[in-house]
């Protein structure tokens, strides 16, 4: 980030923000279809978050960052879970609300996304 400072100051830093906060939702629905559709026992719900965690791990992310993750996976799939039974509710289709569910979740994790990204950005930004 220092570079980016010194080469265009913050202005220059946000030609990866932007970009980035602009592909978060695209990100956001993949690692919904793969960790949270159609999960909704239990221990198919822990199993996802736990698998969402330590992915993110071997992406990188810090082993203390990535074990907080599986928490975070598995409010996601608290979430997912709520939707798909208000859904089901609506439509009287499992497939239908296995496949809408996907969108209100996807749009509670991009934004948990975009504030772990802001504020990653803020920090870097004010050090």
């Amino acid at each position: 980030m220092k570079q980016a400072h010194q080469a265009g100051g913050w202005q220059g830093s946000l030609l990866i923000l932007i970009p980035l906060l602009l592909l978060l939702p695209s990100f956001a629905l993949q690692e919904e279809r793969f960790f949270r559709k159609g999960r909704i026992g239990g221990r198919a719900m822990v199993q996802g978050a736990v698998i969402f965690g330590l992915v993110h791990g071997i992406v990188g992310i810090p082993l203390f960052a990535a074990m907080a993750l599986i928490g975070a996976g598995f409010c996601f799939s608290l979430y997912y879970r709520s939707q798909y039974r208000k859904l089901l509710l609506g439509t009287g289709s499992t497939h239908r609300a296995t496949l809408l569910a996907l969108w209100p979740a996807t749009t509670m994790h991009t934004l948990y996304n975009s504030i772990v990204v802001l504020t990653g950005y803020l920090f870097l930004l004010i050090n």
